[in-house]
């Protein structure tokens, strides 16, 4: 006859053994594991020029597990990065995965610079792609149509969101 504290032991492993496994089955059919989210960036130059294939269209997708670029002739240049994977869900990982997919398929990458405010523990972005901020134009983002509540460091980015950045006045 089992003692009433070694049947608890035996219930208590038999509870933490049954919740393990049904934990483990819950992430091996989640599709998308957590902490990983696509996401698609946008930016915006208007009439201003980059560095790299102004007057352009330049749209950036993953085909056969490669990152390519394809380029239309524009007025105005607009940059796109197409379900870009990231890990840490925020805005800042989504653009420096553009800029290491850039820099794969082209040589350069965006070439985001910044200021860090240690009050808001968060980047102000002050040029992409060699255009920077002035003459009353600031790069502001929106996060699926909505001007961003929070700095790059703070916004969240879920799967599927469109973050488009765009040299605008402020």
């Amino acid at each position: 006859m089992v003692n009433k504290g070694r049947r608890r032991l035996l219930l208590a492993i038999l509870v933490i053994a049954t919740t393990l496994s049904v934990v483990a089955l819950e992430i091996s059919f989640n599709p998308v594991q957590e902490g990983h989210v696509k996401a698609t960036l946008i930016i915006s130059f208007g009439s201003v020029k980059p560095y790299f294939m102004a007057d352009h269209l330049v749209i950036w997708s993953k085909h056969d597990g490669n990152w390519t670029y394809s380029a239309t002739a524009e007025a105005n240049t607009t940059y796109e990065f197409i379900n870009v994977s990231i890990s840490t869900e925020n805005v800042w990982s989504l653009m420096l995965a553009a800029s290491s997919i850039m820099k794969e398929t082209t040589g350069s990458g965006l070439n985001i610079q910044y200021t860090y405010y240690p009050e808001y523990q968060d980047y102000f972005i002050t040029s992409i792609a060699g255009v920077s901020n002035g003459n009353g134009l600031y790069w502001q983002y929106y996060v699926n149509g909505q001007m961003a509540a929070f700095g790059v460091l703070h916004e969240k980015v879920s799967q599927g969101d469109v973050v488009k950045w765009a040299l605008e006045p402020y």
